[in-house]
């Protein structure tokens, strides 16, 4: 698997990234956090990724750019409709290796199948559902081609205590 992964959360107020971090947290040992968000989580295997927070569909792209393979997590409100399933259809269009999993408020859930015809791959309705976004985003990484390790980094990998 690459070194980093990302996950991108697009939303214009902090609904969904405080549970977010607060689900990332609770998956993850203390030891395990560093200052650059980043959690070794039983989640997503162990394996290191960072959280970015955008607040806009610009800045959302802008950050899938730079890393065409994130797991990006889009607010869904009545508030945004529009824009949201339309940067939702941008990045399945631009974007086909990222994953997108949709945060909708209770009253956007009749835009579930919308949003998955559109490209998401999870939709998610509550706080208490995180773990299912966690999920998507270990079985995306997981899917990813793993690079070519020599035999000293082979050697390091395996150890239980890297």
């Amino acid at each position: 698997m690459p070194a980093r992964f990302t996950l991108i959360v697009c939303e214009r107020n902090n609904d969904w990234v405080v549970p977010l971090r607060l689900a990332l947290a609770d998956a993850a040992p203390r030891s395990a956090m560093t200052a650059n968000d980043r959690f070794s989580s039983p989640l997503v295997a162990g394996v290191n990724y960072r959280l970015v927070e955008t607040r806009n569909s610009d800045d959302c792209l802008a950050a899938l750019a730079e890393e065409p393979l994130a797991v990006v997590a889009l607010q869904l409100s009545p508030s945004n409709c529009d824009q949201a399933l339309s940067l939702l259809r941008t990045i399945a269009e631009r974007y086909p290796a990222a994953r997108t999993v949709v945060l909708a408020a209770r009253e956007a859930v009749e835009y579930q199948w919308l949003a998955r015809e559109l490209g998401a791959t999870g939709f998610v309705s509550s706080p208490r559902q995180l773990q299912e976004f966690l999920l998507i985003a270990r079985r995306h990484w997981q899917s990813l081609p793993q690079p070519e390790l020599g035999a000293a980094e082979s050697a390091w990998a395996t150890l239980p205590w890297k």
